[in-house]
């Protein structure tokens, strides 16, 4: 009984290792991929609040596609008086407009390219006080 609980997991070692190789390595790729994202940070921080008075929520999220590499960083405030999602979106499109960022579509999407990548701003209103900034390589 022991050779054979033995030989049973010898074999399902064999099989996992090229699952769990891929896995890392994508888990890698991904991870060496964050860096890209300071190139889109560099002139402004928009993991930092950008409108007057906002605070931040929680820590800046960091997330990839592993199948694209495509990398994303978010993090959302809360304005301490009501706003307009107009007024939000437009405030950080003038900023970022100002730093090298041109319109996209679907708008409000901004875009800039740098070192070889193409970065996307995203400004995402959610209510009256609060809302979530997103830079990414995922496409508008």
């Amino acid at each position: 009984m022991k050779k054979v609980l033995a030989g049973l997991v010898i074999v399902a070692g064999v099989l996992a290792f090229p699952i769990v190789v891929y896995v890392g390595e994508a888990e890698l790729a991904c991870w060496l991929q964050q860096d890209v994202l300071d190139v889109a940070l560099a002139d402004v921080d928009w993991t930092e609040p950008q409108f007057p008075g906002a605070v931040p929520l929680a820590e800046p999220d960091y997330g990839c596609e592993p199948d694209d590499l495509w990398v994303t960083v978010d993090r959302s405030f809360r304005l301490p008086h009501d706003t307009t999602a107009e007024d939000l979106v437009a405030h950080h499109q003038r900023l970022a407009q100002r730093h090298g960022w041109r319109p996209a579509e679907p708008a409000p999407c901004l875009v800039m390219d740098a070192d070889g990548h193409e970065f996307q701003l995203e400004v995402i209103p959610g209510g009256t006080r609060d809302y979530t900034v997103s830079v990414s390589t995922y496409p508008c």
